[in-house]
């Protein structure tokens, strides 16, 4: 965030499971729907087809790619955390806090901030493992790109 201009602050709420309804969630049982009617698909082409009649869609490896996060962020977060963060409502990333992450259990009450990082670390440019179609990494590149998190914190 220290380089966006646009975001002075980020803050992400969970919803609370089995009260929230998104406009996704009709298309899904569309597709559901559908998908039922048909007796036998035998090539990953055919969900394409039926995905796309309902929406733009982007193909895993071709259109858009993983990024081994897991990986990534063991290089730069303490491996545990002061917080637990299934227990958590809100988080919320802003320039004041430059190296902390806040957190809230309850969607009223102040969010408490934490530094997640390990000493001498910072969110920025790391080497970064790609996701392999298989879902294991593939090879890691210290040169190639930057990830998401530069200038975030």
């Amino acid at each position: 965030m220290e380089k966006s201009r646009a975001f002075d602050k980020i803050t992400h709420y969970f919803p609370i499971r089995g009260h929230s309804f998104m406009p996704p969630d009709r298309i899904f049982g569309r597709i559901k729907q559908k998908l039922r009617k048909i007796e036998r698909i035998v090539s990953p082409g055919e969900y394409h087809t039926i995905l796309g009649d309902y929406g733009t869609l982007k193909k895993w490896g071709k259109d858009w790619q993983v990024r081994d996060f897991k990986s990534m962020s063991k290089t730069i977060l303490k491996s545990t955390l002061p917080v637990t963060l299934q227990e958590q409502k809100v988080i919320m990333i802003d320039r004041v806090h430059k190296r902390q992450v806040g957190f809230q259990t309850a969607y009223s009450s102040e969010p408490i901030f934490v530094n997640l990082l390990k000493p001498k670390s910072k969110f920025g440019c790391h080497g970064q493992s790609k996701v392999s179609s298989k879902g294991k990494p593939s090879e890691r590149s210290e040169t190639q790109g930057c990830c998401k998190t530069d200038g975030l914190l």
